[in-house]
Protein backbone atom coordinates (compact mmCIF):
# COMPACT_ATOMS: atom_id res chain seq x y z
CA UNK A 1 0.00 0.00 0.00
CA UNK A 2 1.34 3.30 -1.27
CA UNK A 3 1.72 6.02 1.93
CA UNK A 4 0.96 9.59 1.67
CA UNK A 5 2.87 10.61 4.52
CA UNK A 6 5.46 12.83 2.01
CA UNK A 7 2.74 14.97 0.37
CA UNK A 8 4.16 18.31 0.01
CA UNK A 9 8.15 17.43 -0.43
CA UNK A 10 10.12 18.72 -2.87
CA UNK A 11 10.92 16.08 -4.45
CA UNK A 12 9.03 12.64 -6.30
CA UNK A 13 8.84 9.53 -4.22
CA UNK A 14 9.20 5.75 -4.78
CA UNK A 15 6.71 5.34 -2.22
CA UNK A 16 3.46 7.31 -3.75
CA UNK A 17 2.59 8.26 -7.22
CA UNK A 18 0.58 11.27 -7.44
CA UNK A 19 -1.13 11.90 -10.72
CA UNK A 20 -3.31 15.29 -10.61
CA UNK A 21 -6.05 16.38 -13.95
CA UNK A 22 -6.31 19.42 -14.14
CA UNK A 23 -8.81 22.05 -16.15
CA UNK A 24 -6.98 24.81 -17.03
CA UNK A 25 -10.36 26.95 -18.37
CA UNK A 26 -7.18 28.77 -20.28
CA UNK A 27 -3.48 28.59 -20.02
CA UNK A 28 -3.60 31.96 -18.62
CA UNK A 29 -6.13 31.73 -16.37
CA UNK A 30 -4.96 28.44 -15.02
CA UNK A 31 -1.11 28.82 -14.78
CA UNK A 32 -0.96 30.10 -11.35
CA UNK A 33 -2.69 27.28 -10.18
CA UNK A 34 -1.25 24.89 -12.01
CA UNK A 35 2.48 26.16 -10.49
CA UNK A 36 0.96 25.91 -7.12
CA UNK A 37 -0.04 22.31 -7.52
CA UNK A 38 3.41 21.76 -8.59
CA UNK A 39 4.85 23.40 -5.27
CA UNK A 40 2.83 21.96 -3.55
CA UNK A 41 2.61 18.40 -4.38
CA UNK A 42 5.41 17.77 -6.36
CA UNK A 43 3.25 15.65 -8.79
CA UNK A 44 4.82 12.78 -10.59
CA UNK A 45 2.08 13.41 -13.75
CA UNK A 46 -0.16 16.00 -14.66
CA UNK A 47 -2.57 15.73 -17.21
CA UNK A 48 -3.97 18.95 -18.61
CA UNK A 49 -7.32 19.59 -20.13
CA UNK A 50 -8.77 22.86 -21.97
CA UNK A 51 -5.30 25.08 -21.99
CA UNK A 52 -6.52 26.94 -25.20
CA UNK A 53 -3.20 27.20 -27.15
CA UNK A 54 -2.78 27.29 -30.40
CA UNK A 55 -0.57 24.68 -32.24
CA UNK A 56 2.24 27.42 -32.56
CA UNK A 57 1.66 28.77 -28.83
CA UNK A 58 1.92 24.96 -27.16
CA UNK A 59 5.70 26.07 -26.27
CA UNK A 60 3.96 28.04 -23.55
CA UNK A 61 3.66 24.78 -21.72
CA UNK A 62 7.49 24.62 -21.11
CA UNK A 63 6.37 27.62 -18.75
CA UNK A 64 5.02 26.10 -16.02
CA UNK A 65 8.21 24.00 -15.29
CA UNK A 66 11.71 22.69 -16.20
CA UNK A 67 11.43 19.69 -14.16
CA UNK A 68 8.85 18.25 -16.10
CA UNK A 69 8.86 16.65 -19.68
CA UNK A 70 5.55 18.09 -21.61
CA UNK A 71 3.44 16.84 -24.25
CA UNK A 72 0.41 18.32 -25.60
CA UNK A 73 -1.73 19.10 -28.67
CA UNK A 74 -4.02 21.52 -29.68
CA UNK A 75 -8.07 21.54 -30.40
CA UNK A 76 -7.90 25.01 -31.79
CA UNK A 77 -5.37 23.82 -35.15
CA UNK A 78 -8.90 23.42 -37.44
CA UNK A 79 -10.69 25.84 -36.44
CA UNK A 80 -7.86 28.32 -37.26
CA UNK A 81 -6.92 26.96 -40.57
CA UNK A 82 -10.49 28.14 -41.51
CA UNK A 83 -9.70 31.60 -41.03
CA UNK A 84 -9.75 34.35 -37.75
CA UNK A 85 -11.49 32.85 -34.72
CA UNK A 86 -14.00 34.28 -34.28
CA UNK A 87 -15.08 33.16 -30.52
CA UNK A 88 -13.01 32.40 -27.33
CA UNK A 89 -9.97 29.36 -28.33
CA UNK A 90 -11.22 26.23 -26.73
CA UNK A 91 -9.88 22.29 -26.03
CA UNK A 92 -6.53 20.98 -25.76
CA UNK A 93 -4.75 18.63 -23.42
CA UNK A 94 -1.14 18.17 -21.85
CA UNK A 95 0.79 15.57 -20.22
CA UNK A 96 3.89 16.79 -17.61
CA UNK A 97 5.96 13.97 -16.17
CA UNK A 98 7.85 14.66 -13.16
CA UNK A 99 11.63 14.49 -14.87
CA UNK A 100 13.25 12.86 -11.40
CA UNK A 101 10.80 10.42 -11.96
CA UNK A 102 13.79 8.05 -14.05
CA UNK A 103 11.42 7.29 -16.83
CA UNK A 104 12.15 7.58 -19.98
CA UNK A 105 8.56 8.75 -21.84
CA UNK A 106 8.16 7.42 -25.63
CA UNK A 107 5.10 8.83 -27.01
CA UNK A 108 3.53 6.65 -29.92
CA UNK A 109 0.80 7.75 -31.89
CA UNK A 110 -1.60 5.23 -32.89
CA UNK A 111 -4.91 8.02 -34.59
CA UNK A 112 -4.06 11.68 -35.17
CA UNK A 113 -6.09 11.95 -32.29
CA UNK A 114 -4.97 9.44 -30.08
CA UNK A 115 -1.67 9.25 -28.50
CA UNK A 116 -0.16 6.31 -26.20
CA UNK A 117 2.51 7.52 -23.82
CA UNK A 118 4.53 4.83 -22.59
CA UNK A 119 7.01 5.14 -19.63
CA UNK A 120 10.01 3.22 -19.49
CA UNK A 121 12.68 2.72 -16.81
CA UNK A 122 16.05 4.92 -17.95
CA UNK A 123 18.15 2.87 -19.61
CA UNK A 124 15.74 0.82 -21.77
Amino acid sequence: MARINNIGSSEPSKERLVIISYNLHGFNQGFTGLQYLIQTLCPDVIMLQEHWLSADNLTNLYKVSDKYFVFGSSAMDDRLAAGPLIGRPFGGTAMLINKKNMLKPLLHSILPSVIALYLLPIGC
